[in-house]
């Protein structure tokens, strides 16, 4: 838009808006009868300042009330969600309940006393570089 446009599309909103004097109003109007790219630009205008107007809209009595109502007997977790967080919760306590047991009977069945409580749960070998060299290279005498 050039300069002059802005000019005359403030002309153009000052005339829509009906806030020219008369004597302004009437040279808008006539040079409005002669241009017809200047009635298009007021046409323009005038459908932007029909969208601009914000209808002002009240509220009944009561609906913020009502709406928080709603929102606090709403379900907040919906029926699949709730059945997915009880079989996971099941599934994590049958895991921990099988790393316990299966921890507890590495400990109970475990035979090596120089071994840390970590190792004998978790059923670690004994893996120093001896132990490895006695078990690869020597015979076992069964």
């Amino acid at each position: 838009m050039t300069p002059s446009n802005d000019a005359s599309d403030h002309r153009l909103l000052r005339y829509l808006m009906g806030e020219l004097s008369p004597a302004d109003k009437d040279r808008m109007e006539a040079r409005l009868a002669e241009d017809t790219n200047m009635r298009a630009r007021l046409d323009r205008l005038r459908a932007l300042h029909h969208t601009m107007k914000v209808p002002e809209r009240r509220f009944e009595t009561g609906f913020a009330v009502r709406v928080m109502d709603r929102v606090r007997q709403a379900d907040p977790v919906p029926a699949f969600d709730r059945m997915l967080q009880t079989v996971f919760l099941r599934l994590a306590v049958v895991v921990l309940l099988m790393i316990t047991g299966v921890g507890g009977y590495n400990l109970a069945t475990h035979d090596d006393a120089s071994a840390s409580t970590v190792e004998a749960v978790l059923g670690l070998p004994d893996v120093t570089l001896t132990a490895a060299a006695h078990d690869t290279l020597v015979p076992s005498d069964e």
